[in-house]
């Protein structure tokens, strides 16, 4: 029989791979996104790509909640761009399938902010996707939003499928249960334990045959809106500045190397830290952008090695855990967190260039 305290360390270890998985996808697709999105401006994909930039950005701040890099709040934003962010994202999907997807705001809210809004748009976003898979094509989903006992927003998401009937909906918020066909079960589970943390309530109305199914979501409303929108990150200079790039991921590589060498600098990507220590025996780097995985165990030997063999070396650690793993003090090395945007890690290039030259 195996050790339960051993099983959960073991399932620990298997979260945090994945996480830092999910940290270097992330990572990759904002990348892209930004690129694509300073490349487009002003054309006719340009806003399309400004949504999925800002879906992603908030995928990351999500991804570093779940590790605990992030413990700040959700911030409120407004409520009537949140239910109009979860229309469009969902609008290629209906589209396929010639369905609409309508909304109306009460007057009384169209000014109205919400608490977490990016957990909300989770899990309208979620109900929307659920009720696309069982409305028949050519038909509409409905979204309307009141106020509720208390002042709450209330969210209410109408399909055209064909209902849930009663003996099912004593377990449709239990985790695996689904009514679709290769569904995992934690979709409806997950969103109605998001919503009971933030001091709403999901539910779902009693069952009309004929009718399809009618989710309300109740959701607490906020004074305080704050939030940006899309950014455009432009290409500062990096001209003669050379770069070593130290990331198991091919795909972070890529990425990085594209970035800088557009912004003028020389960059070498090594997946193995023994290559990067070859590497320094024959060249000088300005900057080493340092992924802690490959290093392991000894990534405090190697940060007091590399700190002492090469002092005027820039060194920026980048790590996908809440924690770096060693003192960034102690080493004199700059610490960012995966899942990160490309904005971030120029300037922290930026900055750490500028520290080692006297200016800026």
């Amino acid at each position: 029989m195996r050790d339960e305290g051993s099983s959960n360390e073991a399932a620990d270890r298997d979260l945090a791979a994945a996480l830092h998985e999910v940290g270097n996808g992330l990572t990759v697709v904002l990348g892209w996104l930004e690129e694509a999105s300073a490349r487009a401006e002003g054309g006719p994909v340009a806003p399309a790509l400004a949504r999925a930039l800002e879906r992603a950005r908030k995928a990351r701040t999500i991804a570093r909640r779940a590790i605990g890099a992030d413990p700040s709040r959700p911030s409120a934003e407004p409520l009537a761009d949140v239910v109009s962010e979860a229309a469009l994202g969902v609008e290629p999907l209906a589209a396929k399938r010639r369905l609409r997807v309508t909304t109306s705001i009460a007057p009384e809210l169209r000014g109205a902010g919400v608490e977490s809004g990016e957990r909300l748009l989770q899990v309208l976003t979620n109900l929307l996707l659920n009720a696309i898979d069982v409305s028949p094509e050519a038909a509409a989903i409905d979204v309307g939003v009141s106020v509720g006992d208390g002042g709450m927003a209330v969210l209410r998401v109408e399909d055209r499928g064909p209902g849930i009937p009663e003996p099912e909906r004593p377990k449709l918020f239990q985790r695996g249960a689904t009514s679709r066909a290769g569904g995992a079960g934690i979709g409806l589970a997950h969103a109605a334990s998001m919503t009971a943390e933030e001091g709403g309530r999901l539910s779902c109305e009693p069952y009309e045959a004929g009718s399809g199914a009618v989710f309300t979501l109740t959701w607490p409303r906020s004074g305080v809106v704050s939030g940006s929108g899309p950014r455009t990150i432009r290409a500062p200079v990096l001209d003669a500045c050379r770069i070593a790039v130290v990331d198991d991921d091919p795909g972070v590589l890529e990425l990085l190397d594209m970035v800088f060498s557009t912004r003028g600098a020389t960059v070498c990507g090594f997946t193995r830290h023994q290559d990067f220590a070859l590497a320094l025996a024959e060249s000088s780097f300005d900057v080493a952008l340092l992924d802690a995985s490959p290093y392991g165990d000894g990534l405090d030997a190697a940060l007091l090695s590399l700190r002492e063999r090469h002092p005027t070396l820039d060194l920026v650690l980048i790590s996908g855990s809440s924690d770096p793993g060693v003192s960034v003090e102690k080493h004199g090395v700059t610490w960012i967190r995966k899942p990160f945007e490309i904005g971030e890690v120029i300037e922290v290039v930026r900055l750490v260039r500028g520290r080692s030259s006297g200016s800026g």
